[in-house]
């Protein structure tokens, strides 16, 4: 139940990821002509592609007679389009991205496929699919069709989680109700295979028209309901714990397992009512009761699960938890691109792969957005030192210069159960990435957010894949690879491997991972969906640099900075029912003082290069179309401003703030809910003579402190007053146990409300924690903003990176 920013390496792997794609040699002089070759229609004699501008280099359409294997020189044939002439008859211009894109890309979120440009004139002037059709991708082809293809199967999900589908079945999650509450329930339609199926409408029994269901139970003891969905062929039930209501004047907990549905059973639960700690064991409900008075705080402390305390809770508290992480239990998919369906050519081939994200986003783990990184040998000559440089790469990327790879395999890490692989490919032409070469090239202190500015747009004009079939299932990690005892949780290096004493897991990847030996399903994945749509938000400010907060306004905190976050991330996809967030496309954008600023001053503002960018304070998101069953799904964009550049030096412990929009579809402009939280002060003191006191930074609905071993065992403390203070031993008994947990920090605000209206939506503290319908797990559905800062070296929670 929180977003742990400490783990943001992903980020920064990605930066040097793309310093490495575009840091390849210059061009040969001397090498663009030749006696042998003539070329028609003014095109340049050429020997490679890096000559050809957005082109590439022809030796086999060149009008010689010589075979390309044997031809020194081509001619260069223009890819890159400057009008609706240079693209096939059936294409138009994408002026902003200089590529042909087919007329009839029908929108699968729009009614009748949206507006097309058939005559490519550059206007739509006619509906893309006729009357009553819907708009459908499969294999990269928009088609409009009559009705949605028939489901052969189906499953029923309470927001992000697939729930049970039979009475008494404990391998999958039963969906959880208090009596008199409704919960809002989702059906998603399949094929036989698991394929996701597109568009099915559902009838329900034991439900309403729209899936909301009100459970009924006169207790003492729960009760078990099934609802069913049907759509055409398919059905699928549902099972729902539904606990009885609430008394009155008591103080109730009830305890779920965020992974599993399942109560937690057996942990300690205490509440301070009238100055007393009261000490109560979740029976085998997960429920804890205390007696009458007001309880200025509730906790479960579960051995096996992170623990979670709520400052002036309400009366019927429900709390979702997640077990603690094993490093030893790992689910997820490996295998290889197959670039030929790619709409880009170019010397460099790029792919990046991922699964869902949780629809408890603020659990997220980055992990499962590009892989682990670990440490390669890269060797590229001309580039790197002869015998190979050591870079950090994720274990999603798959990249290659030209037909030799760099890192030729992928592996995607994923929450076992079902779930959705995606994946960003395309190939990228040297003579574009001139500019970064040379930047690159010409200084030692790499800008790493100029660099990810620059690259990051590349993926615009990429193709995505989807990969909705099957199950991930758990599986043990292999040992990992060390150089010392240092490299391992727990442990010690043996033989050059973490020994099973411990976790068997790196607290550095600083060792490559041999994957191949893992027992992962092999796929290929075949990106073939261009990025052909795209959302504009009308973006606020960034906010402050960390510690720059004060009197309203932003202030920079060292000589010569900015005072405003450097950039943001920008993230966008489709929210799957059961599954998660499913990535679309992503961007980036920097406030430059080069670019749109005026007197460069940073303003706090997004800026961009080129002639046809978004404007100052815009940010435009291109993305694929929902394809190959994602159709009909909610849309979430994520925007992530963070200060890029120290992303390489801040040793994991860095501010980041979020923005969070749902909307079933996008309008012409698009708005976030409100402004970005700001990064939150406060100190921190570790151990059991800990203390934690906030010293909010602007306004928020609640705040939480998620305290830690140093590693991946949590405490979490939710409250609402913006000058709370505690200490580890004002909630659990035990100083030592708390005190286990107390050694790491991070502070964050939520805001509640992200514009959408799809479910029922809690906008105030009380409404989130209460056991009402509204559960935490499903913090996508509700959240518009959160903010994290990582309490530094014990003391202060808001100093700079």
């Amino acid at each position: 139940m929180l977003l742990s920013f400490h783990r943001w390496g992903m980020l920064a792997s990605l930066s040097v990821v793309a310093a490495l794609a575009t840091a390849c040699p210059p061009p040969p002089a001397g090498s663009d002509a030749g006696p042998e070759q003539v070329c028609e229609g003014g095109a340049r004699v050429c020997d490679n592609d890096r000559l050809c501008g957005g082109g590439y280099c022809d030796k086999d359409g060149d009008g010689d007679s010589v075979p390309a294997a044997d031809d020194q020189f081509g001619c260069c044939v223009q890819l890159v389009c400057d009008s609706n002439d240079d693209c096939e008859e059936n294409e138009k211009c994408d002026f902003r991205r200089g590529i042909c894109i087919p007329r009839d890309l029908c929108d699968p979120a729009a009614e009748n496929g949206g507006s097309c440009d058939l005559d490519g004139d550059g206007t739509p002037e006619t509906d893309c699919c006729t009357a009553g059709q819907l708009c459908e991708y499969t294999g990269g082809v928009p088609t409009c069709v009559d009705n949605p293809p028939s489901a052969a199967e189906c499953f029923i999900a309470m927001g992000g989680r697939a729930i049970a589908t039979g009475a008494g079945d404990t391998e999958e999650n039963p969906g959880i109700a208090v009596a008199g509450q409704a919960i809002r329930l989702h059906a998603t339609a399949t094929d036989a295979g698991g394929k996701l199926v597109p568009h099915a409408v559902f009838t329900w029994t034991g439900a309403d028209a729209t899936g909301s269901f009100t459970g009924t139970c006169a207790g003492p003891a729960v009760c078990e309901q099934t609802v069913t969905a049907a759509s055409g062929n398919a059905s699928c039930d549902g099972v729902i714990t539904v606990y009885p209501a609430h008394t009155d004047g008591t103080h109730r907990v009830v305890a779920i397992d965020a992974v599993t549905g399942l109560p937690v059973v057996g942990a300690l639960a205490t509440a301070n009512i009238g100055g007393a700690l009261q000490q109560e064991t979740t029976n085998d409900d997960g429920l804890a009761e205390f007696t009458a008075g007001a309880a200025t705080d509730v906790s479960v402390f579960s051995d096996d699960h992170q623990w979670q305390t709520v400052v002036d809770p309400p009366e019927d508290l429900l709390i979702v938890t997640a077990p603690i992480p094993s490093g030893n239990d790992v689910a997820g998919i490996k295998g290889q691109f197959d670039f030929n369906a790619v709409h880009t050519v170019g010397d460099i081939k790029l792919g990046l792969s991922g699964t869902a994200i949780s629809a408890n986003i603020t659990d997220l783990n980055f992990n499962n957005i590009i892989g682990e990184i670990a440490d390669y040998n890269v060797e590229i000559e001309g580039v790197t030192e002869p015998g190979g440089q050591v870079v950090p790469l994720p274990s999603g990327l798959v990249l290659a210069l030209g037909q030799e790879p760099i890192k030729g395999d992928y592996i995607t890490f994923g929450n076992p159960g079902r779930n959705i692989a995606w994946a960003l490919g395309g190939q990228v032409r040297l003579a574009e990435i001139g500019e970064i070469i040379s930047s690159v090239a010409a200084s030692d202190d790499v800008n790493v957010g100029n660099i990810l500015g620059a690259v990051l747009p590349f993926f615009a004009t990429f193709d995505h894949a989807v990969l909705s079939g099957g199950a991930l299932e758990h599986l043990t990690a292999n040992a990992r690879p060390c150089n010392d005892d240092d490299d391992c949780n727990d442990g010690v290096c043996v033989s050059g491997h973490c020994a099973a004493t411990g976790t068997g897991q790196p607290t550095e990847n600083d060792e490559p991972i041999p994957y191949a030996d893992w027992q992962f399903p092999e796929q290929t994945i075949r990106p073939d969906t261009l990025l052909a749509q795209s959302a504009v938000y009308d973006m606020p400010d960034l906010p402050c640099t960390p510690g720059g907060y004060g009197a309203g306004g932003c202030t920079a905190v060292v000589t010569d900075g900015s005072a405003y976050q450097s950039g943001a991330v920008l993230l966008t996809g489709v929210m799957v029912p059961g599954i998660g967030l499913v990535p679309l496309g992503l961007t980036a954008g920097l406030d430059d003082p080069d670019d749109q600023d005026t007197n460069d001053q940073r303003d706090g503002k997004l800026d961009y290069n080129g002639d046809n960018a978004p404007d100052s304070g815009t940010a435009l998101i291109d993305y694929a179309p929902p394809h190959d069953g994602l159709e009909g799904h909610p849309f979430v964009t994520l925007a992530i401003a963070i200060d890029i550049n120290a992303l390489t030096d801040s040793g994991g412990d860095f501010g980041a703030s979020v923005l969070l929009h749902v909307t079933p579809k996008y309008g012409d402009s698009n708005t976030f809910s409100g402004d970005f939280l700001e990064s939150q002060g406060g100190t921190f003191t570790a151990g059991a003579a800990g203390s934690f006191a906030l010293a909010a930074k602007g306004g928020a609905d609640f705040y939480s402190v998620n305290v830690d071993d140093g590693g991946d065992t949590e405490w979490n403390v939710w409250f609402t007053d913006d000058a709370t203070t505690f200490a580890p031993g004002d909630f659990h008994p035990d100083a030592a146990a708390a005190a286990a947990r107390f050694q790491h920090a991070d502070v964050q605000a939520y805001r509640l409300g992200n514009g959408y209206s799809g479910v029922p939506v809690p906008t105030t503290f009380d409404q989130l924690f209460t056991f009402n319908g509204t559960n935490f797990e499903n913090m996508l559905y509700y959240m518009g903003a959160w903010s994290s800062e990582s309490c530094k070296d014990n003391g202060v929670c808001d100093s700079t990176p």
